[in-house]
Order: structure tokens, then C-alpha cells, then sequence
């Protein structure tokens, strides 16, 4: 099988996806954010999302790693 190479992608070029007009009762406004989910998807596969209303506490019970953990070992 052959492995993915890697490349290094620094924070500053992570899309930061806008929340608020996929909320939006304007179909136009929901379909360009849809749109910048798409196009960070495809261009890097991943992206953040920014204003979504989500509890900060919520956020960190939900994704908390311990600390002895490493990456390795979530693979």
C-alpha cells in the first residue's frame, strides 16, 4: 500500500469558515458558505469554523485528550 505524502500546512492557511450565513434565511448567503466548505474540503480536507455557537466547556469535554496521550498513539 502506498502512503500519503505529507505536507506542511501552517495555521494561517487553514480556512476559517463563518458559521452565521449558513444560518441565514437567505438561500444565496447559505450557498456560499456551503460553497467555502466545499472548497476548503476539497483544496485541504479539513477546516475551522468560526461563530458557531457551540459552549466552549462543551467543546473542550467533547475533544479533551489527556495529556500523556500522543499522536501516535490515537492512530
Amino acid at each position: 500500500m502506498a502512503s500519503a505524502k505529507s505536507k506542511t500546512i501552517y495555521v494561517d492557511e487553514i480556512p476559517a469558515i463563518v458559521f452565521i450565513p449558513l444560518r441565514s434565511r437567505s438561500l444565496m448567503a447559505s450557498q456560499a458558505g456551503v460553497l467555502e466548505i466545499h472548497e476548503a474540503s476539497e483544496r485541504l480536507s479539513f477546516f475551522s469554523i468560526r461563530n458557531h455557537r457551540i459552549p466552549k466547556d462543551k467543546l473542550d469535554r467533547t475533544f479533551w485528550i489527556p495529556p500523556t496521550t500522543t499522536f501516535s498513539r490515537l492512530l
